[in-house]
């Protein structure tokens, strides 16, 4: 069976394409709003630190443990199994929940746009406009979904065309708020481009328990590369090439977001009583994006119509690729865990496609179940969900600490072992993402205490903070079901479904060694074929 792995820079273009989307510019008024003109910057340093720390960690570990898995893998053999469940589970249902946001994303597209003459600049026509909005978010997922699960194969011109509608419009966007720039100095209007770098007409007074916002709003901008990791197998060489991948893209991705940022806080700055700012009228969920296009263009223009549809229509058309691009991640989290029996091990089965076809049918039903919660609780529920569409990006970012939280325990503990040789640079680093990840978790409790008690739980606060424990609640009570159920069930007493014993003489790699050593069939085979190196 031929397998086909990305090379260096394939990795590392896969991988760029796989973190950097529209999640930033999603979470950028939020996150801008809870932290200011000055804290953004620092914010987005904060995070950048943590993400380089983890990833540090994720890339030593993948040089260390070859598999499928990622941090599920690292910290079964860096702590124990019991607890590898629960991080490979916080691992896993990040996914479900990415999901969630890009129905967000999808909605936030249309916000300050006009689509092919379907005006919804202000903030009461895009209101009106949410709940059909949603139907059609909620809907497509779920048709992507069918499709994704009935036999749709990612071909690369398909994801080439998708990726492209991207980084067209990020881009051209990029472009159109320098224009706008120079559009001020030239038209005599030079000292507009001070306020705005010095946030002029910005009045909101920050809080720690903002700042905490910021950050589980802001880091869904670096989520992801723990992912990467988690598809080591799928890497010529990863030895040699995966953390090279991992700390190579946190650091571009970093810079990329800061051009970005100042970019558009020259063009529009920050003053919340203006429509055409990063915060327009102080809203949390703005699109810089429409509104850059359109006070360079014009809104009335044939151009800004034309222009503005085809931006929606690649937001779109990204929030599309994720959803067709993530289940050959999810699966590669999912199927360690089948493995191990955690869930049964009939879900280890393989098409001849190669892929893994039971995992991405329990992917497609979760995430479907959870999507469509999402879009009816918006449609029908409560209005403080679906106005504040960047309230799901917190929800990732709680999950994702805790999965990295065990992966950085299981380097040290390694470490300390003297099973693994780390740098006081590393060691260091490592020290410094756990206690901000931990600080930020103790922080994001503290938060829903003092709105609940100087607020009251009708407060928007406290809302924003109840659905996002909410979402931690429902993955915790899920993997707890999932847990229980193994144990009772016997489920790491099953076997192997036959197709992946057999996919697994070909590609060994693909599981720890402590696997291969249960399979009778394996070691009876005194030669495993070479798998054919295919550059993607």
């Amino acid at each position: 069976m031929q397998k086909k792995r990305f090379s260096k820079y394939g990795g590392l273009f896969f991988a760029f394409n796989f973190i950097v989307g529209y999640a930033f510019v999603v979470g950028l008024g939020q996150s801008f709003l809870t932290s200011g003109i000055i804290g953004f910057p620092i914010i987005l340093a904060i995070c950048a630190v943590i993400a380089y720390g983890v990833g540090l960690a994720f890339a030593n570990l993948s040089a260390k443990f070859q598999g499928y898995g990622g941090s599920y893998l690292y910290t079964k053999n860096g702590i124990g199994k019991n607890v590898s469940f629960w991080i490979g589970w916080f691992q896993y249902i990040q996914a479900p929940f990415v999901a969630i946001s890009s129905v967000a994303g999808i909605v936030w597209a249309f916000q300050n746009a006009n689509f092919f003459g379907w005006d919804l600049n202000t903030p009461q026509a895009f209101n009106d406009a949410k709940p059909w909005l949603f139907i059609g978010a909620g809907g497509l997922f779920v048709v992507l979904i069918a499709v994704v699960n009935f036999g749709f194969n990612t071909t690369r011109f398909s994801l080439w065309f998708m990726w492209g509608l991207k980084w067209l419009i990020l881009g051209s966007s990029l472009l159109f708020a320098f224009a706008e720039i120079i559009k001020l100095g030239a038209t005599g209007h030079g000292q507009q481009i001070i306020d705005n770098f010095t946030g002029k007409g910005f009045h909101q007074k920050i809080s720690f328990w903002d700042l905490i916002t910021s950050v589980l709003t802001f880091f869904f901008a670096f989520g992801g590369f723990e992912g990467i990791a988690a598809i080591s197998d799928d890497i010529e060489d990863p030895k040699k090439n995966l953390k090279w991948v991992l700390i190579v893209v946190i650091i571009v991705a970093t810079i990329f977001y800061l051009v970005y940022y100042f970019a558009f806080i020259g063009a529009l700055g920050a003053d919340q009583s203006s429509a055409s700012s990063i915060i327009p009228n102080g809203a949390a969920d703005g699109n810089p994006i429409n509104t850059v296009i359109k006070q360079v263009l014009g809104a009335g223009t044939g151009i800004f119509l034309a222009i503005g549809s085809i931006g929606i229509i690649s937001q779109v058309a990204n929030k599309s690729t994720s959803r067709v691009q993530n289940p050959w991640v999810n699966t590669r989290l999912l199927l360690p865990l089948a493995v191990d029996g955690w869930i049964p091990k009939w879900f280890t089965h393989v098409n001849k496609h190669g892929q893994f076809n039971r995992c991405l049918m329990f992917d497609s039903c979760l995430t479907g179940v959870l999507v469509l919660t999402y879009s009816l609780l918006c449609i029908f529920a409560t209005k403080d969900v679906a106005n504040n569409l960047a309230n799901t990006l917190g929800i990732y970012t709680i999950v994702a600490f805790l999965n990295y939280i065990g992966a950085i325990c299981a380097i040290l503990n390694l470490w300390r072992k003297k099973l693994m040789e780390c740098s006081k640079f590393e060691i260091a680093m490592y020290l410094f993402s756990l206690g901000a990840i931990l600080l930020i978790l103790v922080g994001f409790i503290g938060q829903g205490i003092f709105y609940w008690t100087s607020e009251g739980i009708g407060s928007p606060d406290f809302k924003q903070f109840a659905f996002q424990f909410i979402g931690l609640i429902i993955s915790v009570f899920l993997g707890l079901v999932i847990f229980i159920c193994s144990k009772k069930l016997g489920w790491q007493n099953q076997k192997l479904d036959p197709s992946f014993v057999e996919y697994l003489k070909h590609n060994p790699e693909s599981v720890d060694e402590s696997v291969l050593k249960t399979l009778d069939d394996y070691k009876h085979h005194d030669h495993i074929p070479a798998v054919e190196i295919v550059n993607t």
